[in-house]
């Protein structure tokens, strides 16, 4: 019989649980490992083999068709992470964001390198009407003494209306980049430091799928792990009495006595003992 639902149990103890490690989390933080180490370990020898197979990035740059045409296997479900990740309202493109140097490895259209979604996305009418639709960022933005200039290949004229709104937007929204002289690199947003680990990766992650609660765990290290525990099914009132039992219809007719004893009173002796103090009478 299952007292308390799994999540509950995995949730950290700041958030009313007991901080047992989410099985999926850890699985989702270390395929995201695998994205990270793809973009910024570039001299790697296993990247080279993932560039041979699947092109300069990896695949990274394929639509959802291209990628359910991909053999069954451990990198496509790492291309295709960020599906199931979205679901639990976890956005990989806003966790792994690019810093623009130069501009000289990221592709204008179809990376985020500004904001959270690509320019693709933002400008549809545009993308259609580019020519290079792999253009990289230094091919598009320039800085020429001091000045940011903006060299487009459109396969004709831009019209007014919608492609010319687009255009303005777009100008606006990039009116206040500037490249620099130096190389391009990825950030993790998950901590200070601007470094992907797993477990940032797996905590994020179980902070939005799991359940959470204001109430903080009492833990006393000085105590066994399994009164710690019974203390927190106390408080939760998910201890196997008689009561709870018949809640669940697990003692109907096995017992004549009608009248069931709740769990605060046969354990701490008072019936309207305050229910936050029952932990404390336990693990102190």
């Amino acid at each position: 019989m299952s007292w308390i639902a799994w999540k509950k149990v995995c949730s950290n103890s700041r958030c009313g649980g007991l901080g047992i490690c989410s099985l999926l989390a850890t699985n989702f933080a270390m395929l995201s490992k695998w994205w990270w180490r793809f973009h910024t370990d570039t001299n790697s020898l296993w990247g080279s083999i993932i560039i041979s197979i699947h092109g300069n990035h990896g695949g990274f740059d394929f639509n959802d068709n291209s990628l359910m045409r991909l053999p069954p296997g451990p990198w496509k479900t790492i291309l295709g992470i960020n599906k199931p990740l979205l679901s639990a309202n976890v956005d990989v493109n806003s966790i792994f964001s690019k810093r623009i140097g130069n501009g000289s490895s990221t592709i204008f259209w179809n990376d985020v390198w500004f904001g959270t979604t690509d320019l693709k996305s933002l400008f549809p009418r545009l993308h259609v009407l580019e020519t290079d639709k792999g253009c990289l960022v230094s091919a598009r933005c320039t800085l020429l003494s001091g000045v940011v200039h903006f060299l487009w290949g459109w396969r004709r004229p831009i019209r007014e209306g919608v492609e010319r709104e687009q255009l303005n937007n777009l100008l606006g929204l990039l009116q206040h980049f500037s490249p620099t002289n130096f190389p391009d690199t990825w950030i993790c947003n998950l901590n200070d430091t601007n470094k992907f680990s797993v477990s940032s990766m797996r905590r994020r992650i179980e902070d939005l799928i799991l359940l959470s609660s204001v109430e903080h765990v009492r833990w006393n290290k000085s105590l066994p792990l399994k009164i710690n525990i019974h203390s927190w099914r106390l408080y939760l009132d998910r201890l196997p009495t008689r009561c709870n039992l018949d809640d669940r219809a697990s003692l109907r007719g096995l017992f004549g006595c009608e009248e069931l004893m709740v769990y605060d009173h046969f354990l701490v002796g008072f019936d309207s003992l305050p229910k936050s103090s029952l932990q404390s009478n336990l693990v102190g």
